[in-house]
């Protein structure tokens, strides 16, 4: 896909099928148990296992089961991430009911709010990585509702992810699985940025083979097509 695709180029259906091809697939159970890990990272504090356990009503063994797949852990073995959201501090805020949350890149901040349950409204925030200015968007279900400044646009790349994520849940370990998540991030997150114009986005896209560039609309509903087909039934209740 040629650096400067504009957004018409672009086969959002073709991008949101890869991803669905990439990522793991997830069991009725899976599903069941990451709505409720969004539900409870809306309060922006990590989970202990037992909460989950308790609120699921299994066992604290079966939890982490099914967890350790995406090891999303912090030292003390609580959840603190969960596919595209995190408690640690990244360039790209998420405020949802006052409380702050993170991503791993820009277009997280598109597809994540409709995860989290509670309304799906997010106040998103970031920087532009080529000239340093901010960039404030309301996301909610239906759309984006407010861009500051109006011309803001994300960066976009599609490696062959495929490999990564395959081996990412045959890991024998934890550790190993952590490590090949943040090499997932590493090769794709760390490309997905919002900038605060088409001309900046161009010139840190030239820098940057594989690279091109989305409307914000796009984006979106790039992120709404891949929730349908990746994140179906993993939606937050309440």
């Amino acid at each position: 896909m040629p650096n400067h695709a504009t957004p018409d180029d672009v086969d959002l259906e073709r991008i949101a099928r890869w991803f669905a091809e990439s990522m793991p697939s997830f069991s009725a159970e899976e599903r069941q148990l990451g709505a409720e890990v969004y539900r409870q990272l809306r309060g922006a504090e990590p989970i202990p296992l037992e909460r989950l356990a308790q609120a699921m009503g299994w066992s604290t063994e079966k939890v982490k089961q099914i967890l350790d797949k995406c090891a999303p852990y912090d030292e003390q073995g609580r959840v603190d991430s969960f596919w595209g959201l995190t408690l640690n501090p990244t360039r790209h805020q998420l405020q949802v009911e006052g409380r702050t949350l993170y991503s791993y890149c820009a277009w997280d901040t598109l597809f994540v709010p409709a995860l989290l349950g509670g309304g799906g409204v997010a106040l998103i925030e970031s920087e532009c990585p080529q000239t340093g200015a901010a960039i404030r968007l309301t996301v909610r279900p239906e759309g984006i509702s407010i861009v500051d400044p109006a011309g803001a646009v994300v960066s976009f790349l599609t490696p062959d992810l495929s490999e990564v994520m395959e081996s990412f849940g045959k890991a024998e370990c934890v550790d190993e699985r952590k490590r090949m998540r943040d090499a997932a991030i590493a090769s794709f997150c760390h490309y997905i940025f919002f900038f605060e114009s088409a001309d900046a986005a161009a010139r840190w896209s030239e820098e940057h083979p594989g690279t091109f560039v989305l409307s914000l609309e796009r984006a979106f509903e790039l992120g709404r097509k891949t929730n349908a087909l990746v994140f179906d039934g993993m939606q937050a209740r309440g």
